[in-house]
């Protein structure tokens, strides 16, 4: 299994990283903040020519969101 790629591959939009994108900000107000996630996750695929770090990026990022929505749900 692959998991790195040759960047001048992928310079183009398909349809399913559309919709991905699209799915992704059903929620207008996270709209910033997935913004800047988003281009830090690029920035660490391109600069390590591999997704596994941008992996964990995603992972840190859904963790510290969901532990600060249960606060949110507890104590907001």
């Amino acid at each position: 299994m692959k998991l790195t790629f040759n960047w001048n591959e992928t310079k183009q939009l398909n349809p399913l990283q559309i919709l991905f994108a699209l799915y992704h900000t059903f929620q207008l107000w996270l709209f910033p903040m997935l913004v800047i996630i988003s281009l830090s996750i690029t920035l660490t695929v391109y600069l390590s020519k591999s997704i596994l770090p941008a992996f964990a990026l995603h992972f840190i990022a859904n963790f510290i969101l969901s532990i600060l929505g249960i606060l949110a749900l507890v104590f907001g």
